[in-house]
Formats: C-alpha cells, structure tokens, sequence
C-alpha cells in the first residue's frame, strides 16, 4: 500500500481504537497537502487590483490543550492518542477555553438561569476556570505558564492578519493624524512565511518560540508527492494541477 511509504509498514496496532486516530491523521495530513496544493494554484497569476500579489498563508497546528485535564469540553483537552485534532487551535486563538458543543453558558459565567436561554453549568466546563492554579490575573487562570505565552502567540498571529491581512504585522489607526500605519509587534515571533515560497508555520507550544517555519509537511517531502499523485489521478490531473490527456 502507498501510504505505507509515509506512515511506515509498522503503524498498524491491535488497538483498533488507535488504528483509527491513525486513519484520522492520515486524512488530516490529505487535507494539508491539499490546502498547500490549491494555495500553489492560487499564486500562479493572482494579483490585486494594483498589480501586486495577494499574499496566502498555511499553518500546521500541532498541539492541543493541557494545562488542565479537568477541562475536558471539546475542544480542550482530550486524550493525548489523539493528537492535535480539528478545532484545538480555537481556544488558543481565543485566548480561553470555549465550548463547541456546549455553548458559552456552561461555564463558570454562563447565565445558568433566569435568561431566555439557560443553561446548566457542566463540570467539564466550569473546572477550566482554575484562578486557584494558575493565578486570577487577566486569561491567567485557563492556561500554565506555557500555554499562556502561546496563546498569546497565536493571538497575535490572528489578530495581525484581521488587521493587515498579514499575520507578521500589524494595521493600526492614528486618531490625531486619521492615518493608518503598520507596525511589528512580537519583535521575537517566528516570521510566517508566505505559501508562494512552499513553506508554512508550524504552532506547537513545546518548539522553541512556539513556532517554526518548515519546508514541506514534517519535513518530509514524501508525504504531500503521496497525496499529490493520488488526488491528480482521481481528478484527472497530474500533482501541478495540468489537466491529463
């Protein structure tokens, strides 16, 4: 089998559950090298209306939440087999906790009652606000030290691409002068590079500086010329996207 190339010939276990978070990751790894694909397609002659190109961006998250196992509302943390999984990246970009499937109210300051859509506190909710852990300062008392410093990260990150459509700065407004100007904030985060150079960021709270540029998907350019070949036979094109005879 082809995907024996990547995943190596050994993956496969006689815990079916963890042959299943393998399929899982197999299909994560299909969709990045997919997304990497079409954002080469979306740079071949794409331009604004000055001339210049419009700039795309492609990361890989690669961590989950941990600081607090007593957090268990999706999509928080989870049991580690899983690995990074849809949604993880969310609580970070927001900066706390969140609650896909329970809605805001679960938590410690939900509207439990008297509004017109209560709802019950769930422990797996209200156990994330932990002020007695990690401290009651601002977003302190979701997160451990390191997780924190990520958030942070990732905050800045998406903050700077709503802005500036740039995640590596940042458009802010003078009031005084009725000027927009761009700065650079998190003079020491890891530059995101742009998907026309065939790199992308990597988010992981346990690399250094929390990210980390890289070439091709783990460093390992088998894996994308896996999928690239197999999706251009079932689409009828080879891995640049050329239509075949």
């Amino acid at each position: 089998m082809r995907v024996a190339e990547v995943v190596g010939g050994g993956s496969a276990t006689a815990d079916l559950r963890l042959n299943v978070h393998s399929l899982g990751r197999i299909s994560s790894d299909r969709m990045l090298c997919s997304a990497a694909r079409r954002l080469r397609y979306f740079g071949r002659g794409n331009s604004g209306g000055n001339g210049t190109a419009r700039a795309a961006f492609l990361y890989r998250f690669n961590y989950w939440y941990r600081s607090n196992a007593r957090c268990a509302a999706e999509p928080n943390w989870h049991a580690p087999s899983l690995g990074a999984v849809h949604e993880d990246e969310i609580t970070f970009v927001m900066g706390q906790p969140i609650f896909m499937f329970d809605g805001s109210c679960c938590g410690v300051f939900g509207s439990h009652a008297g509004t017109a859509e209560p709802c019950a506190a769930k422990r797996e909710c209200t156990a994330c606000f932990a002020p007695e852990r990690f401290g009651a300062d601002g977003y302190a008392p979701y997160f451990d030290a390191k997780e924190l410093a990520f958030s942070e990260l990732v905050g800045r990150y998406w903050t700077n691409f709503a802005s500036s459509q740039d995640p590596n700065r940042r458009r802010d407004y003078d009031r005084a002068s009725g000027r927009y100007f761009d700065r650079r904030v998190g003079g020491g985060d890891a530059r995101w590079p742009e998907a026309s150079t065939a790199r992308n960021l990597v988010l992981d709270a346990n690399l250094d500086g929390h990210a980390a540029a890289e070439g091709t998907l783990y460093g390992d350019g088998r894996v994308c010329a896996l999928w690239d070949e197999i999706d251009g036979a079932e689409h009828g094109a080879d891995a640049r996207g050329v239509a075949l005879a």
